[in-house]
């Protein structure tokens, strides 16, 4: 089977500078120093992003 490739672009937290392009499925953690701003970021190379809350419903005989 072809691997799907995924491209993401990590940017600088601090000031959007685009820092590097993700193209495997790589995970773990890299530190990088940001060219434009010069703060040193870790950077999380998980593809997958955190999940919102879900707030617990109320069943409609519970108001």
């Amino acid at each position: 089977m072809k691997e799907k490739m995924i491209r993401v672009a990590k940017r600088c937290p601090h000031c959007g500078q685009r820092l590097f392009d993700k193209i495997s499925l790589t995970t773990g953690f890299v530190e990088i120093k940001c060219p434009v701003c010069r703060h040193t970021i870790r950077v999380n190379l998980s593809t997958r992003r955190p999940r919102p809350a879900i707030w617990p419903r109320t069943r409609a005989g519970d108001q």
